[in-house]
């Protein structure tokens, strides 16, 4: 899906995945509070409750904080490598520069329609920079989910582990 992203994208296109995002996280929480409880006794799962939802919303805040300056420092990085190219022996600049400024001429001077054309470049320059910076910051996380996933498999066999060994304490103590 990033692959074809534009500053033309419609609602439609982040919309429908952020819904499915939203939904993953719901359907993940549950698992997750059981497999971090189930080495626990009913006493010791109250407190760990507790520190769960701390963990979780401090994690949350730090995941926002951290996606946030990704987005910033990527697309800053991103617009000065594409600044480069807005000079005036780039032709195609010079043709859209040239474009604008004769659409702004039927309202203002020349150097003030000159600058307007220049300015309305800037903020397209500046959108494509934002867009590529949050691509950018995705291809990172999505890069992180597939060096994590792995180790929910390995937290999975250890409560298993854990639940063997309490189901032959159990059955010890009723034995006994």
């Amino acid at each position: 899906m990033f692959g074809e992203i534009n500053t033309s994208i419609s609602l439609v296109d982040i919309a429908f995945p952020n819904f499915v995002f939203g939904l993953g996280m719901i359907m993940s929480m549950v698992p997750l509070s059981n497999i971090s409880c189930a080495t626990l006794s009913n006493e010791e799962q109250t407190n760990v409750a507790g520190v769960q939802n701390l963990l979780k919303n401090t994690g949350a805040a730090i995941g926002t904080s951290v996606a946030t300056t990704m987005i910033t420092r990527f697309s800053q990085v991103h617009q000065m490598m594409m600044i480069k190219s807005l000079t005036e022996t780039n032709s195609v600049y010079a043709e859209r520069l040239k474009m604008m400024t004769s659409s702004f001429l039927t309202q203002v001077d020349l150097p003030t329609a000159t600058y307007m054309a220049q300015s309305q470049i800037h903020g397209i320059l500046r959108q494509q920079a934002t867009l590529w910076g949050y691509v950018e910051t995705f291809r990172y996380f999505a890069v992180a989910v597939i060096i994590i996933l792995p180790f929910v498999f390995f937290l999975h066999d250890s409560v298993k582990a854990e639940r063997k060994r309490k189901k032959k304490m159990l059955q010890k103590q009723v034995l006994e």
